[in-house]
């Protein structure tokens, strides 16, 4: 650790926990963390209601936004010559990891790890919209979505003359080139071992409702030394919220 606010991971620390031989560790890293960097999680209005406190956002009606853009990182370092990241979180996301790590369990140090093993945008957030669901209500292993809600959700659209536009307007192509090549990462590379979707709904011949199911090997839920380890670590920069 450097200080309160940035946690360091270095490649033997990070092998321990993945089963990885030292430079496999480090790039692993280095591609997460710039993965990381570059995330924005989209909270919606429920999302915040649930997170006022936290978030430090006003909890009447009026003062709650319809969304947020939450970035995560200040900064990523890399040494390469010590095989060491060093990521700075940003207070927001710090207040909004103490709500759902920790003592709640909600996320653990398997998600940490996930995310840091993605190593594309696209599956990090696909893996983050189902590990909030999951959060929501960890005995159903489904959940519906729209097209366009998920798109929003993953952050896949542009703003054009004020107007939002969404990225793959080919439904094909957004199941080829986003979905499945997402759902095969993360059942290859996290703790959700099964992942599918299917259409449940359409507007017209269009597909409108997605359903996702998963399953996810909760071994996790039992830590191994180097997990707790880790955790303790992440813990020193994010300290887990208090039952009240």
């Amino acid at each position: 650790m450097l200080d309160d606010d940035i946690l360091e991971v270095d490649a033997d620390f990070f092998s321990k926990a993945t089963s990885l031989d030292k430079y496999a560790s480090y790039a692993a890293l280095k591609e997460g963390a710039k993965v990381l960097s570059s995330t924005t999680l989209v909270l919606n209005r429920d999302d915040l209601k649930n997170l006022a406190d936290e978030l430090g956002i006003l909890s009447s009606k009026n003062k709650i936004p319809d969304r947020l853009d939450l970035n995560l990182t200040e900064f990523c370092a890399y040494y390469d010559h010590l095989a060491t990241v060093r990521i700075k979180f940003t207070n927001t996301a710090k207040r909004y990891f103490s709500k759902l790590i920790g003592s709640e369990n909600r996320y653990t140090t398997q998600v940490l790890k996930s995310v840091v093993l993605l190593n594309s945008v696209n599956s990090t957030n696909l893996y983050q919209v189902i590990r909030k669901y999951y959060s929501q209500n960890s005995s159903k292993k489904s959940f519906d979505i729209s097209v366009d809600d998920l798109k929003e959700e993953m952050g896949l659209y542009t703003i054009e003359e004020g107007e939002k536009k969404y990225k793959y307007p080919k439904y094909s192509f957004f199941v080829r080139d986003v979905i499945n090549k997402s759902i095969n990462e993360i059942i290859e590379k996290t703790e959700i071992n099964q992942l599918s979707f299917s259409v449940v709904g359409k507007k017209g011949r269009m597909a409108h409702m997605l359903r996702f199911e998963f399953s996810i090997n909760e071994k996790s839920s039992s830590f191994s030394e180097d997990d707790m380890a880790f955790l303790e670590e992440f813990d020193k920069v994010v300290p887990p919220k208090k039952n009240k």
